[in-house]
């Protein structure tokens, strides 16, 4: 289904829910910028939450940069950050890897954020919610070329949990 959003009525949500009797399933839902780069409007934050762990439980969604600039990412696995919005049996230490595709290693990534300034100011000029200074989240600000990467959240210490794997463009 291909769906236009108007500029300025955000955000939005996209929920998949299983059809019929189903009860669970994997499923995929892309999001794409479609307009020109010369359009002033742009996609500038994504979120996932799943349930993960380790190995085939890990959560690893996927987000492309068009264009022929590098683009400078805000991203975050916030898993104890979830329990002020109720969340539980959050991922208690998530683990946050950025792999380009087709490559095994990662260009970056991130345990435990510590609650630095640089990754603070960060936050705030993406508009994300804050996290305890001394939390087990994981996030990371990188500088990434034109290209297709995959963003694997998985849980340290073989356990599993909620976990909200985001992206913000914060040029």
């Amino acid at each position: 289904m291909q769906v236009s959003l108007a500029v300025g009525q955000g955000p939005y949500t996209v929920r998949i829910t299983p059809a019929g009797t189903a009860t669970s399933g994997i499923a995929l839902a892309e999001i794409y910028d479609a307009d020109p780069n010369s359009v002033p409007a742009q996609l500038i934050h994504v979120s996932t939450p799943g349930f993960g762990g380790t190995g085939e439980r890990a959560l690893s969604p996927g987000f492309a940069i068009r264009g022929t600039r590098s683009k400078r990412l805000l991203l975050r696995a916030v898993g104890p950050g979830l329990v002020q919005f109720g969340v539980a049996d959050v991922m208690a230490d998530p683990l946050l890897n950025v792999i380009p595709q087709g490559q095994t290693a990662n260009v970056g990534g991130n345990n435990d954020w510590g609650g630095t300034a640089t990754l603070r100011a960060a936050f705030t000029t993406a508009g994300a919610f804050a996290l305890e200074d001394g939390s087990k989240d994981a996030a990371v600000v990188l500088t990434l070329p034109p290209g297709v990467y995959s963003a694997a959240v998985v849980a340290v210490g073989n356990a599993t949990g909620t976990v909200l794997l985001e992206v913000y463009d914060i040029d």
